[in-house]
């Protein structure tokens, strides 16, 4: 859902076939059209097996960014996000690169670095403080006033 001032809501419904869970996700995107935007994105987990059971919520996170055109196809952004869990704070800054094709096809990389504020479990047990950095791409399509979008993430 879009309007003429950059707002942007966004609803995705996930399945996690490992662990056998649904889960969804409501994101607020707000361009200001001056070449910054900002995010909101709630995720809330299904504790049964069905879609839509006893819903909890699995953190927030908020996005600023500031993004600029290289071409007429081509364009960047830089930014960081502030990932509110239970457990603490995750900072995440981030570098992406995007390209439209003519025809409404669409490839994105993200170059991204998560670092936890707060301690999580080794495998043996023993407390760190985390850093992980990710690559995700994003294959896209968009038709008139529909977007499609597909995600892989690669954790080195």
């Amino acid at each position: 859902m879009a309007n003429d001032h950059k707002t942007t809501i966004e609803y995705r419904h996930d399945y996690r076939d490992g662990v056998k869970k649904h889960g969804d996700r409501v994101k607020v995107f707000l361009d200001t059209g001056q070449n910054i935007g900002f995010e909101l994105d709630a995720r809330y987990n299904n504790e049964d097996d069905g879609m839509y059971n006893h819903m909890t919520m699995n953190g927030s996170e908020f996005t600023a960014f500031y993004y600029d055109k290289i071409n007429a196809n081509t364009n960047w952004l830089a930014g960081t996000s502030l990932d509110f869990t239970k457990e603490g704070l995750v900072y995440i800054p981030f570098v992406r690169l995007n390209y439209q094709f003519d025809n409404g096809i669409r490839l994105q990389g993200r170059y991204k670095w998560k670092v936890w504020d707060y301690d999580v479990n080794g495998v043996d047990g023993t407390p760190y403080r985390s850093k992980i950095q990710q690559f995700d791409t994003f294959v896209g399509y968009r038709y008139h006033d529909w977007n499609f979008q597909y995600q892989f993430d690669i954790f080195p």
